[in-house]
Formats: structure tokens, sequence, C-alpha cells
């Protein structure tokens, strides 16, 4: 029987002289390992910065001519809202102005903005009868309609009552047609008081003699316990003072003009206005510290001579100087002159030289 291949090398190996090695562990280890082990080629520490840094730079090159070509363009060619503000301060320069006086006056309560305002230009009257529906109080402003419902609550006021009326004014016949709704029907008498105040006021300084009320279909116009009403008297000289009307610490002064009975002279009417009365939130104009008497009267040029004691501040003089210059504008005078205050100036007033009285106040600007 022959053998198996295996079986022959393994009979060979066998006759072979035995092998020994005379090497240390260690030693061999160290020689095995070296050829187990795998040499790993490594990345330069410095490439991944250096790549991203190239990277970088490309993309400034590319998007940094094309960001100043546009801005450039941007910087060239106005805004339309821009040119918008532009063109309406060429139309009304007092734009960038505007804010001045109001500002300074919210600023400091120790400078009181004045409440009037001198000017040719053309002013919107509106009028928004007081919280308690006491008083009327007439707001001039170079805008139609200055107050939304809420804004007026915010300064104070209620809604103003002429919504849905219409006025037109004829200047040539100097007459004014107030045209109600046919459904229109008041019920209430403050409302209704309130209501034709606020005519009459907003008709001031139209130099209308005549005030016509009609319905869209009737020539009449039901006026509660007035009755139905078709004409109005229009406000004439010497018919109101002026008093200071605020409805809390955080609303507006306003001047609020208070209805005197019979015919008073100016020096009485100055006088009433340190009485108490007028409505709920309606205080004095005038200091109780101060007397003044009227020294003279010519071609409308008023001459006061005024005596006090320390001022609270700078308000309580401009809120005075404005009050009075109302009431005297109400009673027919153009121009007045304050001897005996003891300062030059006050709130825009000039008091070394005789007062140009304003036409509007409560000035919204």
């Amino acid at each position: 029987m022959k053998k198996s291949k295996r079986q022959n090398v393994e009979e060979q190996l066998s006759q072979l002289p035995s092998l020994k090695d005379h090497q240390s562990r260690d030693v061999l280890y160290q020689a095995v390992n070296k050829k187990l082990e795998r040499t790993e080629k490594r990345m330069p520490s410095w490439l991944g910065p250096g790549a991203a840094v190239c990277a970088l730079l490309v993309v400034l090159a590319v998007f940094i001519p094309v960001f100043l070509s546009q801005n450039q363009e941007m910087n060239t060619q106005p805004s339309e809202q821009t040119r918008d503000e532009t063109a309406r301060s060429f139309e009304n320069p007092e734009m960038e102005n505007s804010a001045g006086p109001s500002a300074e006056g919210e600023a400091s309560d120790d400078r009181g903005a004045p409440l009037t305002a001198i000017t040719e230009d053309e002013w919107f009257t509106f009028a928004y009868p007081g919280r308690n529906a006491e008083v009327v109080i007439p707001v001039f402003t170079h805008d139609e309609l200055p107050f939304t419902k809420e804004t007026a609550e915010e300064k104070g006021l209620s809604e103003r009552l002429l919504q849905n009326i219409e006025i037109a004014v004829n200047e040539e016949a100097k007459n004014a047609e107030v045209t109600f709704p046919d459904e229109f029907n008041p019920a209430g008498s403050a409302y209704v008081q309130m209501l034709m105040e606020s005519i009459r006021w907003e008709l001031y300084g139209e130099e209308v003699q005549t005030i016509d009320l009609n319905r869209t279909s009737h020539d009449e116009v039901p006026m509660g316990n007035y009755g139905d009403v078709d004409r109005l008297t229009p406000i004439g000289k010497g018919e109101y003072i002026f008093k200071l009307y605020q409805y809390n610490e955080q609303s507006s002064f306003y001047l609020a003009p208070v209805p005197v009975t019979g015919h008073p002279s100016l020096e009485e009417a100055l006088k009433m206005m340190k009485e108490e009365g007028g409505g709920t939130y309606t205080v004095p104009s005038v200091p109780a510290h101060v007397e003044f008497s009227l020294v003279e009267v010519e071609d409308g040029h008023v001459k006061l001579d005024i005596s006090h004691k320390e001022w609270k501040g700078e308000r309580e003089v401009t809120m005075m100087l404005d009050a009075i210059s109302a009431t005297a504008r109400q009673f027919g005078m153009s121009r007045v002159t304050f001897h005996g205050i003891k300062q030059e100036e006050a709130g825009g007033y000039d008091l070394t030289k005789p007062v140009d009285l304003p036409g509007p106040f409560n000035v919204e600007q």
C-alpha cells in the first residue's frame, strides 16, 4: 500500500536537523512588529488652513467688485421715499422744522412751547369736544383731520362730531352752508350744544357772516330741545375768554374757549381768566399771584401793566401769554405790549417789544 504525499513529507522533515533561534523575545517582537506595522501618509498640518485661505481669497476677488458696483448705483440714485420727502420739503419749507417747538416742549416741563402761531399760510380748523362735553377745543393744523379717534382720546379729547357733515364756504357771499344727512336726529342737549359750538369754531377765521343749516332733502335740521334750526350765528368779538384744558397729567394742555355773559371789557375779561369755572377739566389760565391793568388801547394795540410774584416755571408764563394773546385777539386786538414781566423772553415771545397777536392757537404741527 502506497504512502500518501503527506506522510512522505512528514518523514522527510523528521530527518532534517533541529533548528533553535537564540534571539530574545524582545528582539523577535520588534522585528515582527516592524513588518506588520503599516506606514500611513499623513497630510501636512499647514495644508488645511492654507486651502481655506485660498478659497476665501477667490470668493472675495469675485464678489467685492460686484458689491461695490451695486452700492455705487444705490448711492447715486435716491429711493422713491427720499425723492418724495425732498419734494414735500420744497413744497412746504416748514416741514423740516415742524417738530422743533413741540419736541422741545415735551422734553422739558420747565419750558412751555407756545400754543399759538403767527403765519399767513393756509390753516385747517377742527373742533374736538373735551371730555365730559363741557367745552369745545379748536385745533389748528396744516394737515387735514390731524386726529383719529384714538389719537384724540390719547390727547384727552373726544371724537370729532362733524364726521358725516359737509361744510361749504362761499367767500364772496361770506356764507357757510352746513349740510346734514336726512336721517340726522340727535338726542341730548349736551350733544347738540357741543355740535353747534363745533360748527361755529370750525368756521372761526373764515370771516363768514351767516351759517346756514340744512339736510340733503330738507331746509332745516332737528336740534333736540332747540327744535328745527336753519341758521347759526358766527362767533363774534368778545364772546369768549381762554382758560386751560387738560384731561389728565399724561394728556396735552389746550386753550379752552369759555363763553362770557354780557359784554365785558377786555380788562374785565382778562381778570375773569383768573377765576375758577368753565368745565370739569378747565383751570384758570392766569395765576392767582398775577395782577394787571389795561394801560392803553389804541388802533388794536393794547398795553398791559403786569405785576407778579415768583413763577413756577417758564411753562406757567408761556401758557398765560398764550391765553392772554388769544383772548385779546378774540376781543379784536392785533398787538399787545406786556409791561412788568421780569424777563425778556418766554416761550418764543419777545417781551421787549409789542407782540403781534396770532390767529391760530392750539397749533398741531
